[in-house]
């Protein structure tokens, strides 16, 4: 349990490293908190039963899981029986966020955010293009509390081209609480293109006024 802005556990690999995680909890609960950060060479990465939480943040760039620094070769992460999550009322950001691309599995796990899985361009890392993510047998929950449309946003927010997201057998809620929408998925440039694809077995909930 942490206390204060910083990360939980940092990985600064300085060649390939293939990480696993089991049976752990980390909690963060400071404003721009995040409890498992990548800064590069990472070769593999498995949450297995494993819990992130930034859930006591009340703001700022709260961020579990994020896939960080710059690296151009995909990493392979896979997430089962695992809970990440932001705070419930839609103001402390996303719960896995990926600068670089990834080769993602989820499955039978639970993930909470503003954005649940926000792909980011390239921003002094090589951008998410090319990443590919499976979510399966999953709940998705994604709560916006921002107003204005200027605060537009997305259970599944991409910044680069060519990221595939295909969910299956998943409950997925979208829910905000005015005049702001949020989506399942969008992206912040008409100029991207990618892959969303809402398979067999899925529940939606719209759970606010506005939201698409």
């Amino acid at each position: 349990t942490m206390g204060g802005r910083g990360f939980g556990v940092g990985m600064n690999a300085t060649s390939k490293i293939d990480v696993v995680f089991n049976d752990l909890t980390i909690e963060n609960s400071a404003n721009g908190a995040r409890c498992i950060d990548t800064r590069g060479n990472v070769n593999s990465l498995t949450l297995n039963n494993v819990i992130l939480k930034t859930d006591g943040a009340t703001s700022g760039y709260t961020q579990p899981l994020t896939i960080g620094g710059n690296q151009a070769v995909a990493a392979t992460v896979n997430i089962t029986n695992s809970t990440i999550q932001t705070n419930n009322d839609g103001t402390a950001y996303y719960a896995i966020i990926t600068f670089n691309p990834v080769n993602m599995t989820i499955s039978n796990s639970t993930i909470k955010g503003w954005a649940c899985i926000y792909a980011k361009g390239v921003d002094g890392s090589a951008g998410s293009a090319g990443s590919v993510i499976n979510i399966d047998g999953s709940t998705l929950v994604s709560s916006n509390a921002y107003s204005g449309v200027s605060n537009d946003f997305s259970a599944f927010m991409m910044e680069d081209n060519n990221v595939t997201i295909n969910v299956t057998n998943s409950n997925i809620t979208i829910n905000n609480t005015g005049d702001q929408v949020q989506s399942i998925a969008g992206y912040n440039s008409i100029n991207l293109s990618g892959n969303i694809s809402l398979g067999e077995g899925n529940t939606v909930n719209f759970a606010g006024p506005n939201e698409a």
